[in-house]
């Protein structure tokens, strides 16, 4: 089962492991019971791939 993040109207962001087929229903916080939605990062992730052997065009 995948971590998907959600943000709290009042608590901001948490994570939950969920199944694929429920990762768009929307959850209660923890801290406080309140509905959540799903946090999607709009500009991409800061994911990079570091070190000898990966390029930016693939793998050589």
């Amino acid at each position: 089962m995948p971590i998907y993040v959600y943000r709290c109207p009042v608590h901001g962001n948490f994570s939950m492991l969920r199944n694929i087929d429920e990762r768009n229903d929307p959850p209660d916080c923890p801290k406080c019971r309140r509905v959540a939605e799903r946090a999607v990062d709009e500009e991409g992730s800061d994911f990079a791939l570091k070190g000898s052997g990966w390029y930016r065009d693939g793998y050589k």
